[in-house]
């Protein structure tokens, strides 16, 4: 964790290959390209992908590299919610491409910030 005794953790490995996580909630969030960024605290030992969906619409923002350290990142999220109608929600989701046994991830402080 990087703060508090809570995140996101999720691996994959030889045997579960593939990670996706979706927030459960929707929001409404601003469109026509108005600013809107998420911010993560994360530390990973793959790559994963951060987005947005609506429905049933998956609309990738931006990829993610590894950190060995804790980082704090932001990533505009505008054109994603823009481009997708309706309320919004964020996934991550991550591929096993290496040759390592385990790949693991820590997200934490998730927030989306908009004006």
């Amino acid at each position: 964790m990087f703060e508090g005794t809570k995140c996101l953790y999720f691996a994959v490995d030889n045997n579960k290959r593939i990670a996706q996580y979706e927030s459960i909630f929707q929001y409404a969030l601003p469109k026509s390209g108005a600013a809107v960024y998420l911010e993560i605290n994360y530390k990973c030992t793959g790559s994963f992908e951060v987005g947005v969906y609506s429905g049933t619409t998956y609309w990738f923002v931006s990829g993610i590299n590894p950190s060995y350290t804790w980082n704090k990142i932001y990533i505009q999220l505008s054109s994603g919610v823009s481009s997708l109608t309706g309320n919004c929600g964020l996934y991550f989701r991550t591929v096993k491409t290496d040759n390592e046994p385990k790949t693991e991830y820590w997200i934490d402080n998730i927030k989306v910030v908009s004006y």
